[in-house]
This record gives C-alpha cells, sequence and structure tokens, in this order.
C-alpha cells in the first residue's frame, strides 16, 4: 500500500488546507484536514485492526495480506488507482460540489476533485474541519449536483493561526481578492 505514504505526506505537509469556490458571484470555502485515523476507510480494504494502528502498520510496511482484505465489490482496486493523485489535494482539487448521491451508496456530503478522481468529505457537528471520508474513481462533474471551480488552496501547519502557503490561485482569485468575505479573509494572511 504505497499509497499510505502519500497520505503520511498529506498529513505532515499540508495539515490544514482552505479551498475558495466561486458558485456564481459568491465565495465559500471549505477547511479540511488529513488525520491517520482517516486512512483506512479511505482505502475501502476491510480489517478488524483499529484505524491509527492500521495507518502505522500500513507506513512501516507491516501489514500482512492477512490483515486485512478487499472489498467484495473491487472499490478496493479502484480506489488505490487513484488515491495517490487524491492525496496530493492542492495540486488536483480542480471542482468542488455537493454529492448527488447517485450511482453508489456513500454517506458522503462534499466532493473534492476532477475528471479522474474525487475524496469525499463529511462535516459532522458543524466542525470547523471537513473529515474526508471516501474516495471515488469517477468524473466529479457526474457525481455532484453542481460544480464549482476552486479559485484558490491554502495550506497551513495545524499550529498556525492563519493560512500563508499559497498552493493554488486562478486569475480571477487576484482580481477579486479583496472582496472576499470577511470570515474567510480573517483566516488568511493576505498581502493586498
Amino acid at each position: 500500500m504505497s499509497f499510505a505514504f502519500h497520505f503520511q505526506w498529506a498529513a505532515k505537509t499540508a495539515k490544514h488546507v482552505l479551498l475558495i469556490a466561486q458558485p456564481c458571484n459568491i465565495v465559500r470555502c471549505l477547511e479540511t484536514t488529513y488525520l491517520s485515523y482517516n486512512f483506512k476507510h479511505l482505502t475501502g480494504v476491510k480489517s478488524s485492526i483499529p484505524a491509527n494502528r492500521f495507518f502505522s502498520q500500513c507506513i512501516k510496511n507491516k501489514l500482512t495480506v492477512n490483515d486485512f482484505e478487499l472489498a467484495d465489490n473491487d472499490t478496493s482496486v479502484l480506489k488505490a488507482d487513484v488515491i495517490c493523485d487524491l492525496m496530493r489535494i492542492t495540486t488536483c482539487a480542480k471542482m468542488i460540489g455537493k454529492y448527488n448521491e447517485t450511482g453508489f451508496e456513500l454517506m458522503t456530503d462534499r466532493l473534492i476533485g476532477n475528471i479522474r478522481g474525487c475524496m469525499g468529505f463529511v462535516n459532522e457537528g458543524n466542525q470547523r474541519f471537513w473529515k474526508p471520508n471516501t474516495i471515488l474513481k469517477a468524473d466529479i462533474r457526474d457525481r455532484v449536483e453542481r460544480t464549482f471551480q476552486v479559485i484558490a488552496i491554502y495550506q497551513k501547519p495545524i499550529k498556525e493561526a492563519l493560512y500563508k502557503t499559497m498552493k493554488y490561485e486562478a486569475q480571477i482569485m487576484r482580481d477579486m481578492m479583496l472582496e472576499l468575505p470577511k470570515d474567510i479573509r480573517r483566516k488568511m494572511q493576505i498581502n493586498p
């Protein structure tokens, strides 16, 4: 499971990610974070090993074929094909949208991704950070009610208060930087 290393990279480098999308003339943001206990569920494998230990053993190359089994419906194989790319959310996220509940029985709310694959996110209890909870090898445009262009992506370490590292910024974002709502501007260190 070499994709565990990509998840570890995301967990160590991205920490918190702020994605800004533009639906029509409204600017919206979604903040997410990658935690070790999210990884097992994203792979789609079945295992009795607790999530944190599963991730740790995977990183250390200590999982054996007896420690997990692939899902009966081949979703584990499909997920493995796109998980490495999707772990690099700061470079692969092109669109965001509300899951349209078609094709699969998923308990997810928002999808972030591109035409090759997408990652699902849930926000339990109206928390600040959305948690990744699924991976799909599917064109995001077929799985959301409406797609919105990601116009900016920022990242920061967990312990820092403000997003200072810009990973992506569309021209439209530069044009409207001062028009961002106050709640979004307060989360970023902006140099106008």
